[in-house]
């Protein structure tokens, strides 16, 4: 099946237009975003209330469109979606105009099995709704002394070290997550990269990724991973791929006016993929 994956759109109208176009002319059978799909506009209520409304008057008519092109649309969430406003989502999944991968895994032609986890390790940023410890012997800090949470219609301020100590860690997520018998024909979708890797970096060198989520590749060895959250890793690398023993991860980035997504088919993948900045995936031989 022909897929686009993509992550961090952040609510841009332009970067949902360039999709758009993407999947119409591509002819694109499956869209999968990972995480940051919403506007990222303050930590008050007012901010909820417009995440909410960006679903209704353009996320729906998006997914409205996808339908019409007769393409599936896979999503998880990312740090900078609340969770109520995720959870609005959900009458659109009852509708079937899109998956929550986060919640429910999504299995294409019996042949491949797609899941998605949305959770990263802590920020300084304020939002917490999709924030876990990495690992589970890791230490519980405070990232920031404004740490808030979404709960009912409202955004709500939380004491960091409990509210982490509470929830687990994504390694134990992860730990439960395992399907071993199916991993060779499983695509993985994190919003958070592995850490320490070619698809993590900042600005500065500094890694921004998980722990987990790399260990989680290397022992189980699924048949693809998709990333997000950190943007210019791509940028600062000059990679937005990177292999790990067999299975291949992908970083699209998100970085300047031009959508940053991976086009591939999903029986053909080395030989089809290409990102739609930087083209084609180059040395698909060479494990590192």
């Amino acid at each position: 099946m022909k897929t686009l994956y993509t992550a961090d759109l952040h609510g841009s109208l332009q970067l949902y237009r360039e999709l758009e176009e993407i999947v119409i002319s591509e002819k694109i059978g499956l869209v999968l975003i990972g995480g940051d799909l919403l506007p990222r506009t303050g930590h008050d209520n007012l901010s909820l209330i417009k995440q909410k409304r960006f679903i209704e008057e353009k996320i729906y008519p998006f997914l409205l469109t996808m339908k019409k092109c007769a393409a599936e649309v896979g999503i998880i969430p990312g740090n900078n979606d609340w969770q109520e406003s995720i959870n609005t989502m959900k009458q659109l999944a009852r509708e079937n105009l899109i998956h929550l991968l986060h919640l429910s895994p999504l299995e294409i032609n019996t042949k491949l099995i797609i899941r998605g986890y949305p959770y990263i390790p802590p920020t300084p940023f304020a939002p917490k709704d999709f924030e876990k410890c990495d690992m589970r012997k890791d230490s519980i800090d405070s990232t920031n002394p404004s740490a808030v949470i979404s709960s009912g219609n409202r955004i709500v301020k939380i004491e960091e070290k409990s509210f982490f100590a509470k929830r687990g860690s994504i390694e134990e997520d992860l730990d439960r997550m395992t399907e071993s018998d199916m991993e060779e024909r499983s695509i993985y979708i994190f919003h958070a990269p592995p850490h320490d890797s070619l698809l993590d970096r900042l600005h500065n060198g500094s890694g921004a990724g998980s722990r987990a989520v790399k260990e989680f590749i290397k022992k189980n060895r699924p048949y693809i991973t998709l990333h997000g959250h950190v943007h210019e890793s791509p940028e600062v690398t000059g990679r937005w791929w990177q292999f790990f023993g067999t299975t291949l991860s992908i970083n699209p980035g998100q970085w300047g006016e031009m959508i940053s997504a991976v086009i591939f088919e999903t029986d053909s993948l080395y030989e089809t993929m290409y990102h739609t900045k930087y083209g084609k995936l180059n040395d698909p031989i060479i494990k590192e």
